[in-house]
């Protein structure tokens, strides 16, 4: 099994791997949106207009892109706090595996130099 660290940096990969994808739809999106946009200058009929067919179809694909990113970042931040979370659950083994193993023996390596002093 891996550890926490090597679990963010795979997440950290995958999430960054995904970014050119979530771009593109983007850019799909954007460019669709261009090629629906329809200008009248007015100069046939006096009055120059703006208008965006398949409007639907254009926020779909906006929406589309912009989930899929957000999906994306937000399994990265699930991996960022399952992390800090087993990082600090590490810590606190540490620490209760430091406290009962090795302060005991610099207790009693300290109580033997400190005899060693005495003596001399």
């Amino acid at each position: 099994m891996k550890g926490p660290k090597a679990e963010l940096k795979a997440a950290g990969k995958e999430w960054y791997s995904n970014k050119p994808q979530i771009r593109q739809e983007y850019k799909h999106a954007m460019d669709y949106e261009m090629k629906n946009w329809k200008f009248d200058d007015g100069k046939k009929s006096g009055t120059g207009s703006i208008s965006l067919d398949n409007k639907q179809q254009v926020v779909d694909n906006y929406v589309d892109a912009y989930n899929n990113d957000q999906e994306n970042n937000a399994k990265f931040r699930a991996e960022i706090v399952q992390y800090k979370a087993s990082s600090k659950a590490a810590k606190g083994q540490f620490k209760e595996s430091f406290d009962a193993e090795i302060v005991p023996k610099y207790n009693d390596l300290k109580g033997d130099v400190q005899k060693a002093i005495h003596d001399i």
